[in-house]
C-alpha cells in the first residue's frame, strides 16, 4: 500500500513521449504502509529476541564440566542487534514521519489530525527532557528526535546463569528501550528515552488511517 503517487517514466502521445517531468506535478513521496508494518515487526523481533535468548543459559561442555558453551545464534545476535536496530528505527521514523506529513497535506487532513490526536502515544512511548526540563513526547517528536539524534545507545539488562555458588555467565540483552541526545539549533541539549514496544504499538496504530 503507498501513499503517494507513483513516478511516470514515460507517457505516449499521438506525437511520441511526453516530458514526465509535467505528469509528476503535485506527487508527493510514495509511503509504503507495508514498509512500516514489516519495519516494526523487524525491530520488535530484534528486541524480544534479545532476552529470550540471553534467558536461556550456556551449557555445561561435558568434556570437563566446567567450560560454559556458548550458543552461536546468541553471539551472532548480540553482535548484531544494536546496529541492526538502529538502522532500522532511523528508517522507521523517516517513514513515519513522512507518511504523517502527507496525510496532513492530503484532502483528509482533518480527520488525520483527529486520529493523530487520538493516537499521539503523548506520556506513553517515552519521555524527554530539553535544558533538564520535561517535555511533552508524542510519535512525531520522537521521530523527531531519532532521525536528528547526535547520539542513540540501546538500553542493557543482564541475565545471570550460576552452577551452584559459582557465577558461570552474565549476558546482556537490549532491555526494550533506546536512549537518544542531541541538541537543538538554538544550542539547548536534549535527551530521551523511547520505549521501543510502546513506539511501535503507536506505530502500527497511526498508520491503520487509510487516505
Amino acid at each position: 500500500m503507498l501513499f503517494g503517487l507513483q513516478f511516470p517514466f514515460y507517457r505516449r502521445t499521438s506525437s511520441g513521449m511526453e516530458n514526465p517531468y509535467w505528469s509528476s506535478k503535485g506527487q508527493t513521496h510514495p509511503v509504503s504502509v507495508d514498509q512500516i508494518r514489516r519495519l516494526s515487526f523487524e525491530i520488535a523481533n530484534i528486541v524480544a529476541a534479545s532476552g529470550e535468548l540471553a534467558s536461556h543459559g550456556p551449557d555445561i561442555d561435558e568434556r570437563d564440566n566446567k567450560t560454559p558453551w556458548e550458543s552461536r545464534i546468541f553471539k551472532l545476535h548480540h553482535e548484531l542487534a544494536e546496529t541492526v536496530l538502529c538502522e532500522k528505527l532511523l528508517q522507521l521514523a523517516l517513514l513515519v514521519r513522512t507518511f504523517d506529513d502527507v496525510a496532513l497535506g492530503s484532502a483528509k487532513a482533518d480527520q488525520y489530525k483527529q486520529h493523530a490526536e487520538r493516537t499521539s502515544g503523548k506520556d506513553e512511548i517515552g519521555c524527554l527532557t530539553v535544558a533538564g526540563q520535561d517535555v511533552d513526547f508524542g510519535l512525531r517528536e520522537a521521530c523527531n528526535k531519532i532521525i536528528h539524534a547526535q547520539e542513540i545507545r540501546a538500553v542493557y539488562d543482564d541475565a545471570i546463569e550460576f552452577s551452584g555458588d559459582d557465577m558461570i555467565s552474565r549476558r546482556w540483552f537490549c532491555d526494550g528501550q533506546v536512549e537518544l541526545k542531541g541538541a537543538q539549533q538554538n544550542k539547548k541539549t536534549w535527551e530521551a528515552s523511547v520505549y521501543i514496544f510502546d513506539f511501535i504499538e503507536t506505530v502500527l496504530e497511526r498508520v491503520e488511517f487509510a487516505l
